[in-house]
């Protein structure tokens, strides 16, 4: 669980756990509370998920910044707050949608045939748009963090991973919604699959890595040390002016609490880089 990204990690599981769950009131008859819940519950659950890995784009982003622009970037880097404020923000989207525009059910018959359709209703699509729309937001910005961080060395950081999920997620919903107008009768099981290629891209790019180095790797090969002597071989080595707070740790060891270069302390918020010399060979 530490090397999967600590506290981090079990707020990503139980959001997606929640979306998970509004696969599942997909499946049956549905009436009024299942309509209202299946959205309401997708809708937090993958909002606490983006919320948390834009928590993990911002830090990385962070570390490797000059020393003058850090000082900007740390006044925003709080994680409680910006989990909260994420998730907060669909709920309050939620509880409006619930009070002026609430999910119903509606049956229509088919003109060909005897067959009565029982499904559910989104009302005008305002509130489901907003929904969509606030996740959509909280993937690009995370998007465009881990891009900005594309750079930092593969050793330190894990924006590959944070850029791939996003672009899932954005690609799978953005083809979603031509399928979600224009096919009435199949919008529910499209919904569903589009829930799970993104739930299923945000476990395979966040979690699979890590699942890999702690199944196959060797414990020697995921200590502290052995991560040091392979971070020394790359083109430059980070100095971190280390002090209360501050948690060296990485992606590649499994004896940090979480995953990056490390956390921003306020006290010691800076960092030099030193590149290294290289001989000639005559």
């Amino acid at each position: 669980m530490k090397q999967a990204g600590g506290n981090l990690c079990f707020l990503i599981m139980a959001g997606l756990t929640l979306s998970y769950t509004s696969v599942i009131l997909f499946i049956g008859k549905p009436n009024v509370n299942i309509c209202r819940g299946r959205q309401i519950l997708y809708a937090l659950g993958f909002s606490l998920t983006v919320s948390c890995i834009l928590v993990k784009a911002l830090r990385t982003f962070a570390c490797f910044l000059a020393p003058h622009r850090q000082e900007r970037v740390k006044k925003f880097y709080k994680p409680p707050v910006i989990i909260t404020c994420g998730t907060l923000i669909q709920v309050l989207i939620c509880i409006f949608w619930l009070i002026f525009d609430s999910p119903a059910v509606e049956t229509f018959q088919s003109e060909q045939s005897m067959i009565v359709t029982v499904q559910c209703n989104e009302g005008s699509g305002i509130g489901f748009g907003i929904m969509l729309c606030y996740i959509a937001l909280l993937a690009f910005v995370c998007f465009l963090m881990a891009f900005k961080g594309r750079k930092v060395p593969q050793a330190f950081n894990e924006t590959g991973h944070i850029i791939l999920s996003m672009l899932i997620y954005l690609f799978v919903w953005v083809c979603f919604t031509p399928v979600y107008i224009a096919k009435v009768n199949e919008r529910y099981s499209i919904q569903a699959a589009a829930i799970l290629v993104s739930c299923y891209g945000v476990i395979f790019c966040h979690f699979a890595p890590k699942w890999y180095m702690a199944l196959c790797k060797k414990k020697e090969q995921l200590t502290r040390e052995a991560y040091i002597a392979r971070a020394t071989t790359i083109d430059f080595i980070p100095e971190i002016t280390q002090g209360p707070g501050f948690i060296m740790g990485s992606q590649n060891t499994i004896n940090s609490v979480d995953t990056g270069l490390g956390s921003i302390n306020s006290e010691f918020p800076y960092q030099t880089l030193r590149k290294r010399t290289r001989r000639k060979s005559i």
